[in-house]
């Protein structure tokens, strides 16, 4: 299980310094990204509803000679080149069950399709209503057999991984952070204004589009903090440290914790990778996938 978190943090001086932490479970797996708390609680919420007690995720490490260390898999970006239109400061990633990379961009329509190596493949995708058309694009996630691309109060299409569109699902709400079971159904958090979901933060969209909702309603959430309210607050000046928690989501101990300078996007969508962005002295800017790994000290 893996439970991100985002915890803000004041350093001294002029400038505020806020880490963004991802928390990982055993398997290194990607549940979510962005929104925290309410993910958080989504997991946990679903969990209890199998009839598994929730287990609270502890911020002290237990292992004080393992290390987690970020390996670079691939960078895609540049000047020119087909795709790059699609890599900026906002962009979002995902990975999808056959390795391929879709990068977009929340004021766009189209999904850029990179392999691992960075090279380009296609654009997917693009502006309209018809079938595999968007208008704006929140999140893409990908499972055993589809794909899953939302839009802003649009709902769901589901391509199959050959991008053939398979079905349609359309219904009000924002979904901006997911997980996929491996039954291809789509968990998420979420205030879904419709006569079965009011009122509910946590639902689970099946395969054939039916949803269902759960928790302790919209009230339980309130005080939920998500970090575009952490950058809101941040300004211009900002800088980012970014922390990684490795959690036994059996136990909730904290095994392991990565600290870098570097701001961490989160999971890249479906798979172990963590994004970065970063930009060049000239402004060009790049996204960094990288894997984390586990160590320990020696004779340990």
């Amino acid at each position: 299980m893996i439970l991100p978190t985002a915890h803000p943090h004041r350093s001294a001086g002029p400038r505020h310094r806020h880490p963004r932490h991802v928390r990982m479970g055993i398997p290194l797996r990607q549940v979510a990204c962005l929104l925290a708390i309410p993910v958080a609680y989504s997991i946990m919420a679903s969990t209890s509803a199998s009839g598994q007690e929730p287990v609270r995720a502890s911020g002290a490490v237990t292992c004080q000679e393992c290390t987690i260390t970020l390996d670079t898999v691939v960078t895609i970006g540049g000047l020119d080149g087909p795709g790059v239109e699609a890599v900026g400061r906002m962009s979002s990633v995902a990975v999808d069950r056959r390795g391929r990379i879709l990068v977009w961009n929340a004021a766009e329509a189209e999904i850029a399709v990179f392999d691992m190596t960075g090279g380009f493949v296609r654009t997917v995708g693009g502006r309209g209503e018809g079938p595999g058309e968007y208008s704006s694009i929140s999140r893409i996630d990908a499972g055993p057999r589809y794909i899953h691309v939302f839009e802003y109060h649009q709902g769901r299409t589901v391509p199959d991984h050959d991008f053939n569109v398979i079905r349609t699902d359309m219904f009000p709400g924002q979904i901006l952070n997911t997980f996929v079971t491996e039954s291809d159904e789509v968990a998420f958090a979420a205030s879904v204004p419709t006569s079965t979901s009011t009122g509910y933060r946590f639902h689970l969209l099946g395969e054939s589009g039916n949803t269902v909702s759960f928790g302790e309603g919209a009230e339980s959430a309130r005080g939920a903090t998500a970090p575009q309210d952490m950058f809101a607050a941040a300004g211009d000046s900002e800088l980012f440290d970014g922390w990684i928690d490795l959690v036994d989501p059996s136990t909730g101990a904290t095994l392991a914790r990565y600290h870098g300078d570097e701001f961490l996007a989160g999971f890249a969508a479906g798979s172990r990778y963590v994004v970065t962005h970063q930009e060049t002295d000239a402004g060009v800017p790049y996204i960094h996938l990288l894997e984390p790994r586990l160590s320990r000290g020696p004779g340990n």
